[in-house]
């Protein structure tokens, strides 16, 4: 009945580990975005200020598409958990 232990253990210690690296993987992107955007905002012929909607929304990315790959790694190794359903005969 546990055979799925160790498993579950490593989810668990990916998912804390995640939780912890997370902070600083958001501001790391989010200063990487900050100086790309300045880059493009000083070499381009538009407006001087820069645009704080389009700041809110790369974060809003950034933050949903390292959430998103967080369920994607976890869906993938809890469906080798899952054993497959057999067809009745």
């Amino acid at each position: 009945m546990r055979e799925h232990t160790g498993v579950a253990i490593a989810v668990a210690v990916g998912v804390i580990f995640f939780f912890v690296a997370l902070p600083a993987v958001i501001v790391t992107l989010v200063y990487l975005f900050g100086s790309v955007y300045a880059i493009v905002k000083a070499a381009g012929v538009g407006g001087r200020s820069p645009n704080p909607a389009t700041v809110l929304i790369a974060v809003v990315l950034i933050v949903s598409t390292l959430v998103t790959l967080l369920y994607c790694g976890i869906g993938a190794i809890g469906r080798s958990m899952d054993p497959k359903r057999r067809a009745e005969r």
